[in-house]
C-alpha cells in the first residue's frame, strides 16, 4: 500500500525502497515483487525489472494471472533491452498458458504485434492485433488500444479504409480521452 502510493506520487526511489524491504522480510512476497519489477522498469532499469519478472516466472504455484502479468512484464523488458527475440518468446508463452486471463492473453497479442510491427512486418502485426480483438471478455479500454495499434498496421501496410475504420471507432468512443485524440490525430494525418 504505501510503495503503491509512493509509485503514484512519482516517488520510484522510495517505492523500491520499499518493496525491496518487503521481500527482505518475505522473500515469497510475489506481490511485492511484481510492484518492485513494475517500479524498477517505470524507473527505467529495465535489467532490474527483468531480474525480477524472472525470478516470478520461476516461482512456484503461482496462478496463471500473475505469471501471465510476469510473462508480459519480462517481454517488455526484454524488449527495452533491445532482446527482440526474447520479448516474442515471452509474449508467445503466454498464449500457451492453461488458464490464461483473457486480459493478459489480449495484452500479450498487442505487445508481439507492436513488436512485429516495430520490425517492419505488418502483416504478422495485423495477425496479432486482429487474435486480440477476437480475445473474449477485454475491456474497451483494452480493444480500444487494440484498435490504435491495429489501425497503424493497416495504415502501414497501405490499408487506408481500414486504417481509418479503426482510427474512426476510437475517435468516436468517450472510454478514454488519451485514446480518442489519437485516433483523431491519426484520422487527420490520413484524410
Amino acid at each position: 500500500a504505501l510503495g503503491d502510493r509512493r509509485v503514484l506520487k512519482g516517488d520510484l526511489a522510495r517505492a523500491i525502497q520499499t518493496y525491496s524491504e518487503a521481500l527482505k522480510k518475505d522473500k515469497g512476497n510475489v506481490q511485492a515483487r511484481m510492484r518492485l519489477g513494475l517500479a524498477f522498469g517505470l524507473s527505467g532499469d529495465h535489467k532490474k525489472a527483468l531480474r525480477e519478472f524472472t525470478a516470478l516466472t520461476e516461482t512456484r504455484g503461482i496462478d496463471a494471472d500473475l505469471f501471465c502479468r510476469a510473462l508480459n512484464n519480462r517481454g517488455v523488458s526484454k524488449g527495452m533491452l533491445g532482446d527482440t527475440q526474447g520479448a516474442i518468446a515471452d509474449y508467445t508463452a503466454v498464449l500457451e498458458v492453461e488458464g490464461a486471463p483473457s486480459d493478459q492473453v489480449a495484452g500479450a497479442l498487442e505487445n508481439r504485434g507492436a513488436v512485429y510491427g516495430n520490425m517492419g512486418d505488418h502483416a504478422r502485426a495485423l495477425g496479432d492485433f486482429d487474435a486480440a480483438l477476437k480475445t473474449p471478455g477485454i475491456s474497451e479500454a483494452q480493444a480500444l488500444s487494440i484498435l490504435i495499434n491495429r489501425g497503424r498496421a493497416h495504415e502501414m501496410l497501405g490499408h487506408v479504409e481500414a486504417a481509418v475504420a479503426d482510427y474512426s471507432r476510437c475517435a468516436e468512443s468517450r472510454a478514454d480521452v488519451s485514446i480518442v485524440h489519437q485516433g483523431l490525430r491519426s484520422l487527420v494525418r490520413l484524410l
